[in-house]
């Protein structure tokens, strides 16, 4: 997903758990999510945790936009349908992106979220 004349703001995947496969993939992402928060040099990244519109979603945000590679990751999970839905908010080149400082890319961040979490919502 991208927004016009931008690079990719979002790479997205939506996977249905093999049958009776869930609550374990589940834990592997969490897990794995885990992991990568201990694993962070310099500023702390928590891994956060938060319910949106009936997903169960985690989450690591990282503190700034100077870096490369995702900002953030986030695992959102439908526990009634088995699905996995993993979101990585891209960082882009300064002059193709949408957002100039940290606090303007929250902005448009929540603003997908919501948008996205919206219409899972809907089919949920």
């Amino acid at each position: 997903m991208a927004y016009p004349d931008g690079d990719y703001f979002v790479n997205l995947k939506v996977e249905m758990s093999e049958a009776g496969k869930f609550t374990e993939d589940k834990k592997a992402v969490i897990d794995q999510m885990g992991y990568l928060s201990a694993q962070a040099k310099g500023a702390p990244l928590p891994l956060e945790h938060a319910t949106m519109k009936g997903l169960d979603a985690y989450s690591l945000n990282n503190p700034g936009i100077a870096g490369t590679g995702p900002i953030s990751f986030y695992s959102l999970f439908d526990d009634a349908k088995g699905v996995v839905i993993t979101a990585y908010l891209l960082n882009q080149r300064p002059d193709r992106r949408k957002f100039k400082t940290i606090e303007e890319y929250r902005v448009l961040r929540d603003a997908f979220l919501d948008s996205f979490t919206a219409c899972v919502g809907e089919v949920h």
